[in-house]
């Protein structure tokens, strides 16, 4: 609901999408969501599908996968895209 897809300064919420995704997979609603059988224990996780849509979205990371960035620039972009995809 707090979703702002129409602002021209976002991402069309694509990148709040996948970053509510990625807090969903670290931080469950339940402690044994992960693996039930372990007592819900995640062993490790690789944050793919929010790396490819950060990679869409900023053209520092996209144009240069895979090689180091500047995290300062990164997260500046992340968090003024997130801020405009939920204004």
């Amino acid at each position: 609901r707090d979703l702002n897809a129409a602002n021209p300064l976002g991402t069309g919420g694509k990148l709040a999408i996948a970053f509510a995704q990625l807090m969903n997979t670290l931080f469950p609603q339940e402690d044994n969501a992960h693996d039930p059988a372990e007592g819900g224990v995640m062993q490790a996780m690789a944050p793919e599908e929010f790396y490819s849509t950060l990679c869409d979205c900023c053209p520092l990371v996209g144009e240069q996968q895979g090689e180091q960035q500047d995290a300062h620039e990164v997260l500046n972009f992340l968090l003024d895209a997130l801020h405009e995809d939920l204004n």
